[in-house]
């Protein structure tokens, strides 16, 4: 459908880009110039990455490229809220890491019981965040008890408190 006059025109030198999932090491390099760009505007801006945040990053696919990590980086630094950006901050859809057995936590080729706990652990991060640290509200938004919603942040090991 492209006009083949106007292809060999522009086609004078082909130069191709290979993707990120080539290029790791661009991978941190273009989640702080991206971080930097998500931070002009926010009332608390992020000061950086922890290195478990680069690594979880560094770790993904991307088939989405260069635009689907400055998406995430721009959703990272309003989870941060002022804070360093950490692992939990950065919330992946269902991509699969390919490097070092590192995997997210939709990963088939991990065993079910550790995908269901991580995703239990990011769940309940996200709801406490979302809700201020307060384990009555976030256990309301999750339509459950809060007694059980205290005993699954009791066995990830989480603190409300952090969340305020």
């Amino acid at each position: 459908t492209f006009r083949q006059d106007l292809f060999y025109r522009i086609n004078v030198i082909p130069i191709r880009l290979p993707p990120l999932r080539e290029r790791r090491d661009d991978v941190p390099i273009l989640a702080r110039h991206f971080l930097q760009l998500a931070n002009t505007g926010l009332p608390r801006p992020s000061p950086g990455f922890s290195a478990a945040a680069l690594e979880k990053l560094a770790a993904q696919s991307w088939p989405g490229n260069v635009r689907e990590l400055e998406n995430k980086i721009k959703q990272a630094a309003l989870m941060a809220d002022g804070r360093e950006v950490r692992p939990e901050d950065v919330l992946l859809d269902s991509v699969v890491a390919h490097s070092s057995g590192a995997a997210s936590w939709l990963d088939p080729t991990r065993p079910y019981e550790e995908c269901r706990d991580r995703f239990e652990k990011e769940y309940l991060v996200q709801a406490l965040r979302l809700n201020g640290g307060s384990v009555t509200k976030a256990a309301d938004a999750m339509q459950m008890h809060r007694n059980s919603l205290y005993h699954l942040l009791h066995k990830h090991g989480l603190d409300p408190a952090e969340y305020r």
